[in-house]
Order: C-alpha cells, then structure tokens, then sequence
C-alpha cells in the first residue's frame, strides 16, 4: 500500500496488505488484482489469492485497517467448492439501498465456450459490504470476464465485461440486467467511473494477450450518455 499527500504527484510506501509469489508463473501461488475501497470507516483491500492451491485455484478474500499500516485477518469473500474454478477481479460498491454489491469474473478450465467466451462474469450482494457468504458463486451478468461496477447518481448500476457492452440495472441487483451498445472497445480491463447527469467514464486498457503476440495496445476513454431503461 502507497500513500500519497500531494494530489497524487508522489507516492511513499505504507504497508504491505498482503504477500505472495511471482504472478503468472506455475506453482508460485501469487496474490494480485487488488481493489481499494472504504467501507465502514476501514480501508478494505480485496484481492485475488491463490495461496490455497489444494483447496481453491483460486479465491477472492479481503483484509481491512483503520489506519492504513496494521491489517486484519484475510476474509474469505469468493471461495467456491469447484477447486479448478478461479474467481478473481473483484470490484465493490455501495447501492443506494445501503447493501454492496461485488462483481468478480470466474474462469474454469474445460467450461462451456458460448460467443468465444469460456469466462463468465458474476455478480452478489452483501448487507455490509464485509460479509459475502464465499461459498456462493453468485449470479452471472454477462459473458467474458475482467468486469467492473458502479453507481451513477439516479442509483443505476452498471457494470462491463470484455466487449464493448455495458449492463444496467435499476433494482439494485435484482431481476434482469438490459445490454447496451457502445462505441467505445472492449479491452482486458475497463474501468467505470460515474460521472454527473447520468454520464459514464470508461477507461480501457488493450486486449488480452500473449507474449509473442504482435498487438498494438491502446489505452482508450470516453464519456458516455447512459439514457433511461426500457
């Protein structure tokens, strides 16, 4: 954890969450995909863990501090009984009903390939944002992974995936989400930032791909008008 005093110009180490071994090297049972936020008055960081390699390839946890230095015990978050399946990217935020809602996406080797996509992305609520019941895989939302959530200011979700698509729904998390269309890429990794009137940054990074692969990487940001549900 780095902490900075100055709007972001320079940053000095604080504390380290959590520790792991190399990523993307077999056998090295690395933590990664953080995601920060505060809940509660504590700083809670959720992150991908896969340390418990007997049990879970992969699992989503949490730890949390009240002064950035002294962390907590790991949490449990999204830990599911099928121990090839690997939950991970994991996003939070508060709906307006008060409860939390967390989307994550969950790759399993062998699984059914619909659209190209082997990957789905899920979603689940907690009352408090701390307590998740990680045996519960949750509901999916859309297919691909990487995905990320957030509110805009009428109490409208909205969360993504890998394509270009975003998905609304406006009875925090309940019933269907509606797909909507738009113009800005898909990419490995979106980012969804509420903005004023119902406007939405998305941020992307480039595809998802190998490292002999020739692919021009493009980071990508638009503002896009969300407009009412059908």
């Amino acid at each position: 954890m780095y902490q900075s005093d100055n709007h972001a110009q320079s940053w000095q180490y604080l504390s380290t969450v959590v520790q792991g071994g190399m990523a993307s090297v077999k056998g090295q049972k690395p933590v990664w995909e953080p995601f920060v936020t505060v809940i509660d008055h504590r700083l809670v960081c959720f992150f991908s863990d896969e340390r418990d390699k007997i049990v879970h390839s992969q699992k989503i946890a949490h730890k949390t501090t009240t002064d950035g230095i002294h962390w907590g015990a790991e949490i449990d978050d999204v830990a599911v009984a099928n121990p090839q399946a690997r939950p991970g990217m994991a996003v939070v935020a508060q709906m307006t009903n008060g409860k939390y809602i967390m989307t994550f996406e969950i790759v399993v080797e062998g699984a059914v390939v619909v659209d190209g996509e082997r990957n789905r992305s899920n979603y689940k609520i907690s009352d408090d944002g701390l307590h998740w019941r990680p045996e519960d895989a949750g509901r999916e939302f859309a297919l691909g992974g990487s995905p990320y959530v957030t509110i805009l200011g009428d109490g409208t979700l909205v969360a993504n995936s890998t394509g270009s698509e975003i998905y609304l729904n406006t009875k925090n998390g309940e019933g269907n989400w509606q797909k909507v269309s738009t113009d800005v890429p898909g990419a490995y990794s979106r980012s969804l930032t509420a903005l004023p009137n119902n406007q939405l940054l998305i941020i992307g990074a480039g595809s998802y791909a190998g490292p002999t692969e020739a692919v021009d990487h493009q980071l990508t940001a638009d503002v896009f008008q969300v407009e009412g549900l059908d």
